[in-house]
């Protein structure tokens, strides 16, 4: 049995070389919205104002520091603008519903895959022929979802998880070869964030950009 891994393939030229940029998240601001199930029904019971949560329950830090974080989430939008403008075709990977419904709002002409069905299908081929510039995802992007063009990856999902790191940075690895096999895109940037005033998602970060390192360059900043 031979294993043959990402790095080797990157290598190889057979997917694109990423070049990591990891931004630190210093504040946060804004809103996130909570929920309880009543009668398999979803109701919202609250609306929370962000703080910078320094604790140990991974959902609230996401919640307060990514989903409810209004400066990183416009910030995102400008950045995902700016990618547009430069002919780039841009992924943005996220957690939950309500976070790609704001993101939505934020980046206009944006599509948005969640839940199943042939809305998904539609946006993905559109995508994939370039004729949609960003898409923005949950989980239900599956696997199996062949996103080949993508020249910018934003990561917001966060996460500690190797395999689920490897699966999102997949997702912009694809080289797109032509008719002749020569790749179109033969390079990809992938973003992620760091929360240093966070310790359990500076943790998560920290394990994520181990795996980065292993795949290409990684240059760091600070985003806000």
């Amino acid at each position: 049995i031979y294993s043959y891994e990402a790095p080797q393939a990157i290598d190889e030229g057979f997917l694109a070389r990423p070049t990591y940029f990891i931004y630190d998240v210093t504040r946060t601001q804004g809103s996130w919205d909570k929920y309880k199930i009543k009668d398999k029904v979803r109701t919202k019971t609250s609306t929370e104002m962000s703080k910078p949560y320094n604790g140990d329950d991974d959902n609230l830090a996401y919640k307060n520091w990514v989903l409810g974080n209004d400066l990183l989430n416009s910030t995102v939008a400008e950045l995902t603008k700016s990618f547009v403008e430069d002919g780039k075709s841009i992924l943005i990977l996220v957690d939950e519903i309500d976070h790609g419904k704001k993101l939505v709002e934020l980046i206009p002409g944006a599509g948005y895959c969640v839940g199943g069905g042939k809305d998904n299908e539609r946006l993905q081929r559109d995508f994939n022929q370039r004729k949609l510039k960003v898409l923005i995802g949950t989980s239900t992007l599956g696997e199996g979802a062949d996103t080949v063009p993508v020249d910018v990856l934003i990561e917001l999902q966060g996460g500690a998880s190797k395999s689920k790191t490897l699966q999102a940075d997949g997702r912009a690895l694809r080289n797109d070869p032509d008719e002749n096999g020569v790749p179109r895109k033969p390079t990809t940037i992938i973003i992620d964030f760091n929360f240093p005033n966070c310790r359990i998602l500076q943790r998560h970060s920290s394990l994520r950009e181990q795996v980065h390192e292993t795949m290409g360059e990684v240059h760091k900043d600070r985003l806000l």
